[in-house]
């Protein structure tokens, strides 16, 4: 079952963070790519 629901600003900043990290991924493969 899930966890009691993260507060708003931890819930905020974990999303902030994943958006980080997968434009950062992103950049990585696409500059391998091309």
């Amino acid at each position: 079952m899930h966890r009691n629901p993260p507060n708003r600003r931890e819930f905020a900043l974990y999303v902030c963070l994943d958006l980080a990290l997968g434009r950062v991924i992103a950049g990585a493969v696409w500059l391998a790519l091309n």
